[in-house]
């Protein structure tokens, strides 16, 4: 709506040097009307400056407002930016008694059910996909049973936030991922509200139990003297993993000397439906294969190179590709692929590698 400001000035100076303006309450002039919009501007300034932490996670709390599903977050005037970057600020001169003992123990709740998107109670076992395919909106409907306030989202308070915590759990009864759904709202005792957000499950495939429960964001869980009823369900990510790559060389490589290690920069790109992580027990690396002019396997488990970081589905990062050239002189095939480790090569299931034709002589 920027961009529209100027034309929109000339407009509303038209209508307030309009005759019949004039004749009414000198508060309707525009010199009023200037010094209520400049007011407001400098207000609005002042706060998103200062409130700007954590106001500025409007865009991502409860849900992201950058998806076409979700964008009537930006027209919504209960939890509007300037409304939640002023409660931000008012956060910070305000100081809530949220560190109180007494507020702590007096904070109680039970989750009295747990729905989809569309407001329907959700079965306690869902199956979702890999990666992206997993995302899935969760609500859950709360009720306030101890003497202590709760603060939402719309707070901005951040720490001391009341929110419903979930917590992700494998067959080993090992957690692997912590989730947030966002509180709305301040009730009081024995008012109900409710949470919302956008979750993405754990990104290996198998069946986990989502337990949830409620805590004071950065203060305490609420405490275990108080029932804190745990609800929890059944997700089943299910292994429907494409495995996918683009590999492109920065520099031409077509010779080398027997025996010897080189480093190849290289542009590696996740097309993918899953993250690739670097790290745990099936990391995912750069690695090789060396085939003879006659297309035979001379060398099949190359050297790896790791990736510096867990690269996300559409992410690319640029790699020094660790190769060690083959021992006799001749033509040869360097094949490219990315390999998850104790899962599966690339390029076996289907990802296209990068091949690159080298000749190989004598040092």
């Amino acid at each position: 709506m920027t961009d529209i400001l100027p034309v929109t000035c000339y407009l509303i100076n038209y209508y307030l040097t309009d005759k019949p303006i004039k004749q009414y309450n000198p508060i309707f002039r525009s010199g009023y009307i200037f010094s209520i919009i400049l007011i407001f501007s400098v207000y609005t300034q002042i706060v998103g400056a200062f409130g700007s932490s954590p106001g500025r996670n409007w865009d991502s709390i409860p849900i992201t407002a950058n998806h076409s599903a979700h964008e009537y977050r930006f027209w919504e005037l209960k939890d509007t930016q300037i409304a939640r970057h002023t409660n931000a600020l008012f956060q910070k001169i305000i100081r809530l008694p949220i560190d109180n003992e007494a507020y702590v123990k007096g904070l109680s709740g039970t989750i009295k059910q747990i729905l989809d998107e569309k407001n329907q109670p959700l079965n306690s076992f869902i199956p979702v996909g890999l990666g992206l395919e997993s995302e899935k909106i969760f609500k859950v409907e709360l009720k306030n049973t101890g003497v202590s306030r709760w603060f939402g989202y719309e707070s901005a308070l951040e720490k001391g936030e009341v929110r419903v915590r979930g917590k992700f759990f494998d067959k080993n009864n090992q957690l692997v991922k912590e989730v947030r759904l966002y509180v709305s709202g301040t009730p009081k005792q024995y008012e109900t509200t409710n949470a919302i957000a956008s979750i993405l499950s754990p990104d290996e495939p198998g069946t986990y139990k989502l337990i949830f429960d409620l805590i004071a964001e950065g203060v305490n869980e609420f405490p275990k003297n108080y029932d804190v009823e745990q609800s929890f369900i059944t997700v089943v990510v299910e292994d429907n993993r494409q495995f996918a790559q683009e590999i492109q060389i920065m520099e031409p490589f077509k010779s080398g000397k027997s025996g010897e290690t080189v480093k190849i920069p290289l542009i590696v790109k996740n097309t993918s439906n899953f993250v690739w992580k670097n790290a745990g027990t099936n990391p995912v690396n750069l690695s090789y294969h060396w085939l003879d002019d006659n297309g035979k396997v001379i060398v099949f488990d190359g050297e790896r190179t790791p990736l510096p970081g867990s690269l996300p589905v559409h992410g690319l990062i640029k790699l020094n590709a660790t190769i060690k050239l083959p021992d006799n002189p001749g033509k040869y095939t360097l094949v490219l692929t990315m390999v998850k480790e104790y899962v599966a090569w690339f390029n076996d299931k289907n990802a296209k590698p990068l091949e690159i034709p080298v000749e190989i002589i004598s040092r």
